[in-house]
């Protein structure tokens, strides 16, 4: 059912705004969720961000179901009588554990903040021609949401053992090994690696 979503049509709003700032998807995504972890509430102790509350507290239905593809970990939906909503697919490749599963809320938070005014047909995301612009941002804005790119750098160049700095993200920030990896590379810290 449609549900009200004041709170997440006012962060749409300040979202939409600031993505016609910045000129590369992975810019635009990378800093809108610089931007969201700003915001009060968005951020628990400890620096980890709580996806199933936040979404709830955004009036977002989360439907958990096995699909028989795999090819995709979810789809968010929303309109004038539905949603918002995301329908993840525990069977979906980068879906099925719980640091892939909180990777894909937070990808799909960010269709839900910044392409709820257009929208992608599901005939197309069903046919893979999704368009990648929307994708790439959404990639980034999951990686610097859960992990800020700057926390893994300077947590992994400063470690004497980087097996257990990486564990240590991993539990405090509930990331995955590659998205720790990716985002201490491209942070400044680590820009020698």
């Amino acid at each position: 059912p449609h549900l009200p979503t004041p709170d997440l049509d006012s962060m749409t709003d300040e979202a939409m705004n600031r993505v016609e700032e910045w000129t590369t998807p992975h810019v635009a995504g990378r800093e809108l969720a610089s931007w969201l972890r700003t915001v009060p509430g968005v951020v628990g102790s400890g620096g980890r961000v709580d996806l199933d509350a936040l979404l709830a507290s955004y009036n977002v239905q989360i439907s958990e179901r096995a699909l028989s593809i795999e090819s995709i970990d979810a789809v968010c939906c929303w309109g004038p009588s539905a949603g918002p909503a995301i329908l993840l697919n525990s069977s979906g490749t980068r879906a099925q554990g719980p640091e892939g599963r909180r990777a894909t809320l937070a990808h799909e938070l960010c269709h839900l903040l910044v392409d709820r005014r257009r929208t992608l047909p599901v005939a197309e995301v069903m046919g893979g021609r999704v368009p990648n612009a929307p994708e790439k941002r959404a990639n980034a804005f999951a990686a610097e949401l859960l992990l800020p790119n700057e926390t893994a750098g300077w947590t992994v160049s400063r470690a004497s053992d980087v097996r257990t700095a990486v564990n240590d993200l991993r539990a405090t920030f509930g990331a995955s090994l590659e998205i720790i990896a990716w985002q201490a590379v491209r942070s400044a810290y680590c820009t020698s690696l």
